[in-house]
């Protein structure tokens, strides 16, 4: 039995280091770093000078260059598109997050908490609460099922701002591709459709993403919130236990105490 829990214990602690390993290498960056690889592919195509001053490599070095490719312009890709969603494409969806924390805040109870209403009272920025709030969700072992819900927002908002870069770099190639013969420049009215439909995608992540950091304010906060009134539950249900327990202890004693007294004794304290 030792052995198969020591085996049991060595495949959590493999697992726990190859869920690190994809912390650190997030597999969302390969959506939008493989699709900017397939926008470069198709540049390569309509521009044979390109495709010659830049041949793919054969074998197993393609494949490596395929997956760290892919990895960089991952990271890139986010980058941009979440700049380019915050400050210009982005704005129609984007929320106020100093007022929204702030209301989340109030609408939980939470700004009358002692850490937080320390924050509020030092009149803290919402960017300088918020790491707060994160930290105090990731320590607790209790909320893990909040924090993988948390990080599967921040996963799709991350997967959404590198969409936005993907989009406008295919944006580029179709627009190229529509003034070449051996590209779209045979079919202008497919391009259009193919540019709006791009158009249509660049809204639904700008909005979606928006959403999606929305989404991590208010499950923070109620997280937060859960936590708090859960503790307090607690709290109340061990006091009631230590009050029943005190009662049941006095009982014994007095049963003790009157078992201990003879009989005469009680009855003598009685006419008296």
């Amino acid at each position: 039995m030792e052995a198969l829990s020591s085996i049991a214990e060595l495949i959590k602690v493999v697992i726990a280091k190859i869920s690190a390993l994809f912390d650190v290498f997030d597999v969302s960056f390969f959506v939008s770093g493989g699709a900017t690889m397939l926008a470069f592919a198709y540049f390569r195509h309509i521009y044979p000078v390109a495709r010659d001053a830049l041949p793919y490599p054969p074998g197993g070095l393609g494949v490596a260059v395929g997956i760290l490719g892919s990895y960089i312009f991952g990271l890139l890709c986010f980058a941009t598109g979440r700049w380019l969603r915050r400050q210009t494409l982005g704005r129609l969806w984007q929320c106020d997050f100093e007022a929204r924390l702030a209301q989340a805040l109030r609408s939980h109870g939470l700004d009358e908490e002692g850490s937080i209403g320390r924050y509020l009272k030092r009149k803290a920025k919402a960017r300088d609460i918020y790491p707060r709030l994160w930290a105090e969700v990731r320590q607790d072992d209790d909320l893990k099922a909040s924090f993988d819900l948390l990080r599967s927002y921040w996963v799709r908002a991350a997967v959404y701002d590198g969409l936005i870069c993907v989009l406008v770099i295919w944006g580029l190639a179709v627009g190229l591709s529509l003034t070449k013969s051996n590209g779209l420049g045979a079919a202008p009215a497919a391009g259009g459709v193919i540019l709006g439909c791009l158009v249509l995608g660049l809204a639904a992540c700008s909005r979606e993403a928006a959403r999606s950091d929305e989404y991590q304010i208010d499950e923070l906060v109620a997280t937060l919130a859960y936590a708090r009134d859960k503790r307090a539950r607690l709290a109340e249900e061990e006091a009631a236990a230590a009050t029943r327990a005190a009662g049941a202890q006095a009982r014994k004693a007095d049963d003790a105490a009157d078992r201990a007294t003879p009989p005469g004794a009680s009855a003598g304290r009685k006419k008296v």
